[in-house]
């Protein structure tokens, strides 16, 4: 619990901390480094009028400082990056709220925090700056990303461009990584939809099946020449349960493109009836490890570690006020209510 007092030498700051048996660590972390922060930002604010709304840190400079804390895994923060179906801008991301965010929009949320304050502090002398845009937020204005600009020159202009730069680095972390299951299964999906280009009609996808009921035109035989080199690709990185079949479908491809159409409906098929039995053993891997991790280990993997904390505090009670209004209204209500 964190407890803001003015005294005559300036901000007075008191974190109450109570030790239990089941103390959330990066909860702790959390609040001290939020008790830091607020002491950096008022340390030259001596003179605060009582009553003053003291001005908080923002949740992506905390949480994206955490991130980059020593020994701090970036896996599952480069992941989200990775998997996300699309790219917030600089200005909506700093807009966002993320005490609205479910499990999932929250960890892409501290994916884009960590993004945002490794950007800031590989700039030209970064830290420093950081540390002088952290003194100014007791002035703070109501558009955030104008208060980043003031601070750090090389977002001037257009900031989205080293944003957008950042984030792709950041993504590319991910290449010297396998791709899980289902990271392979969407990956197969997308380049087996081969984009058509004409010169006077819009890109159209066009699936291998159909490819396999027709001879191939000329532009469709460099897509599929391109597309085999895609899947060459893709299979070093593919999921080892899904490299067959990628395998597969490079051969299957190199054929299309060579015009040899004999059987390849069948074999596509075939791989399709696969891909789903596939797709569902995993699935029943998952729920036996979810399950064996809530009932059977000792110590979880913390990935539902945010989904139970909200469970916990939608059945904590409210504290009941001691107003003389809103004791009447108890007891009206406990009256009517009997």
């Amino acid at each position: 619990d964190l407890r803001f007092s003015q005294t005559g030498f300036g901000l007075k700051l008191q974190l109450d901390l109570m030790i239990a048996k089941n103390l959330d660590a990066s909860l702790m972390e959390r609040e001290l480094l939020r008790t830091i922060l607020l002491e950096m930002i008022y340390r030259k604010e001596s003179h605060i009028a009582a009553g003053s709304i003291f001005v908080e840190p923002p949740d992506w400079l905390i949480d994206g400082v955490l991130a980059l804390a020593p020994g701090s895994d970036h896996g599952q923060l480069v992941e989200a990056l990775t998997t996300a179906y699309k790219t917030e801008s600089l200005e909506m991301f700093l807009r966002q709220r993320p005490g609205l965010l479910d499990s999932a929009g929250r960890t892409l949320y501290r994916a884009y925090s960590f993004a945002l304050v490794q950007m800031l502090i590989d700039g030209r002398n970064g830290p420093a700056r950081l540390a002088q845009y952290i003194g100014h937020l007791s002035n703070a204005s109501n558009e955030p990303l104008a208060d980043l600009k003031a601070q750090f020159p090389f977002l001037l202009g257009d900031a989205e461009q080293p944003w957008q730069l950042t984030l792709s680095r950041l993504r590319n972390l991910q290449r010297y990584q396998l791709l899980t299951f289902a990271e392979s299964e969407r990956r197969i999906d997308e380049l087996l939809h081969v984009k058509i280009s004409e010169a006077t009609k819009p890109a159209k996808p066009v699936g291998l099946d159909e490819l396999a009921q027709r001879k191939a035109s000329p532009n469709e035989k460099i897509a599929l020449n391109q597309l085999g080199h895609d899947l060459l690709s893709f299979v070093a990185e593919a999921n080892p349960v899904l490299r067959p079949i990628a395998r597969e479908y490079q051969e299957i491809v190199a054929l299309l493109a060579r015009g040899k159409r004999k059987r390849i409906a069948k074999r596509l098929s075939r791989l399709e009836v696969t891909r789903k039995q596939l797709a569902a053993r995993m699935s029943d891997i998952d729920d036996y490890m979810n399950w064996f991790e809530a009932t059977q280990m000792k110590s979880g993997s913390g990935n539902f570690t945010d989904y139970l904390k909200a469970v916990d505090q939608s059945q904590l009670s409210v504290p009941k006020r001691h107003d003389p209004l809103s004791v009447y209204v108890d007891a009206l209500e406990d009256q009517f209510g009997n």
